[in-house]
């Protein structure tokens, strides 16, 4: 609700605050990164999740926030 409303920080908050994440919390925090245009953070908190977790959702936020910094490199990984 925080990353929709625009409250990216307070998104943050809550989920550092969660004991355990799942794929939801995870996805819906990069995606609220890569569209708030904090594209550098989306790929932080990317690289800090378990790749176990991720789905199709999380790469194309991962991907996309990628594209939003011209990191080919690192899209190229994550796509691999």
């Amino acid at each position: 609700m925080y990353a929709k409303c625009g409250k990216i920080d307070y998104a943050r908050q809550v989920l550092d605050k969660m004991s355990e994440r799942n794929v939801m919390s995870w996805s819906t925090m990069i995606s609220g990164y890569d569209q708030a245009g904090r594209a550098l953070n989306a790929v932080e908190l990317f690289s800090r999740m378990k790749v176990e977790q991720a789905n199709e959702f999380v790469f194309d936020s991962a991907v996309s926030a990628c594209g939003s910094m011209l990191a080919v490199d690192v899209r190229k990984r994550i796509h691999s």
